[in-house]
């Protein structure tokens, strides 16, 4: 089900196979990359990727291996743009956020530090209105995960440009396209999964939970039966699934199940997925749990919109 790999590219790096193999990220600088191929490999991987139109600032920005070598280059080459990555992470870390007191003691603490400070030495280099914006917001103590979000947009606008063209001209770059090559030539069979019980139906399979047997990490595996959904005239859906999870799991919404695999054989297709604990409202409501003050399907409903809210704005989709 993977994206087939580039014509020649047939180039092994020296990788840790766990972090490879879970679908993990570790530092940029963990790995060691045979000598021999490194710029064929980034050659063609350019041309690979380019033709799909994924280099651009965004889709590399917006991945998780892309941020990190991203930020490993501005850290040791651009000293111009370490402040902005550094600010870049605390809003995303406050973002994470889901107690307000949490929240608004973050909020202040990153307005202290990457706001005032700067406000205070004329040296600010944002807006004046993504300033009023969060001075107006924290008087007033709503402080939404959203609070810095006009700062985002500018962050990313500064980094964009001459920054981002530099890095496509660094090793970083090359490290990313070797990444890309790795990621491309997973190749995977019902053999390198532990299939257990059956933890949900669907019209066109089922779920399983299974473990990675290498790893030994617990995922859901979503096997859609090829016979049932030629049947059923289901093949654009069965696609668009696998193109729309492949496109959200780039992101990072708590809200969001994501895929980390997806392969066929010649009876399935298969979407490895996150293992998520728990159930949905009805068979709690049933056992009599639920107290009978509060609306279980209000919870419901904040599960649709939060994670439809979060695909709206995801950049990943952009």
């Amino acid at each position: 089900m993977g994206p087939s790999c580039p014509s020649g590219v047939r180039i092994v790096l020296m990788c840790n196979t766990e972090v490879l193999g879970s679908g993990g990220f570790c530092d940029s600088s963990s790995y060691t990359p045979l000598v021999c191929g490194c710029h064929c490999i980034r050659n063609v991987m350019q041309k690979y990727l380019e033709e799909r139109n994924e280099i651009t600032f965004d889709k590399i920005f917006n991945q998780r291996i892309g941020f990190l070598l991203f930020k490993d280059f501005c850290l040791n080459e651009i000293n111009e743009a370490v402040p902005q990555v550094k600010f870049y992470e605390e809003i995303k870390e406050y973002e994470k956020l889901d107690n307000e007191e949490d929240r608004l003691c973050r909020s202040r603490q990153i307005y202290d530090t990457y706001v005032m400070k700067e406000l205070l030495s004329c040296s600010h280099p944002f807006s004046k209105q993504a300033v009023e914006h969060v001075q107006s917001h924290l008087s007033k103590k709503q402080v939404t995960s959203t609070l810095f979000q006009p700062y985002i947009e500018e962050i990313c606008e500064s980094l964009r440009g001459d920054i981002f063209q530099k890095f496509l001209e660094s090793d970083k770059f090359t490290r990313f396209c070797q990444w890309k090559n790795v990621e491309l030539n997973i190749h995977l069979t019902m053999n390198d999964f532990s299939v257990h019980r059956i933890i949900g139906r669907g019209g066109f399979g089922e779920v399983y939970g299974c473990r990675k047997a290498d790893t030994g990490k617990m995922y859901a595996m979503k096997c859609l039966d090829k016979k049932r959904i030629k049947m059923k005239q289901g093949e654009t859906l069965a696609l668009n699934e696998r193109i729309m999870l492949s496109l959200v799991s780039t992101g990072d919404c708590p809200f969001i199940v994501c895929m980390t695999y997806a392969f066929h054989t010649p009876d399935k297709l298969c979407f490895i997925l996150d293992l998520m604990n728990g159930s949905g409202c009805a068979p709690v409501q049933a056992a009599g749990s639920w107290p009978a003050t509060k609306d279980p399907w209000g919870h419901r409903r904040a599960w649709t919109k939060l994670p439809a809210s979060w695909i709206r704005s995801s950049p990943a989709l952009g």
